[in-house]
């Protein structure tokens, strides 16, 4: 089933992943980090990392063309929003 779910979503290669831990932390991971992702998703995908004291964790990388898309989302909202509160004063959810 696994397999089945990682076939139907967005697919960024490594290096996308990469280019986020620099855009995001300033580096890439310095510790280990399984380069195959264990689920993906329509806004992220969720990779095995081990942290700094050993334990394995779970580490959501955004890919990188939702970080564009949330941004145009964001505006969208934003926009729709201040003009229902300029026609309908009692409507702010600023």
């Amino acid at each position: 089933m696994g397999e089945y779910m990682l076939d139907k979503c967005p697919v960024s290669c490594y290096d996308q992943v990469h280019e986020v831990f620099k855009k995001e932390l300033g580096e890439t991971p310095d510790t280990e980090f399984d380069p195959v992702p264990i689920a993906s998703a329509s806004l992220a995908r969720v990779h095995v990392a081990r942290s700094h004291d050993g334990h394995k964790v779970p580490m959501k990388v955004q890919h990188t063309h939702m970080m564009d898309t949330a941004a145009a989302d964001h505006a969208a909202v934003d926009l729709i929003v201040n003009t229902l509160h300029r026609i309908f004063p009692s409507f702010d959810y600023r």
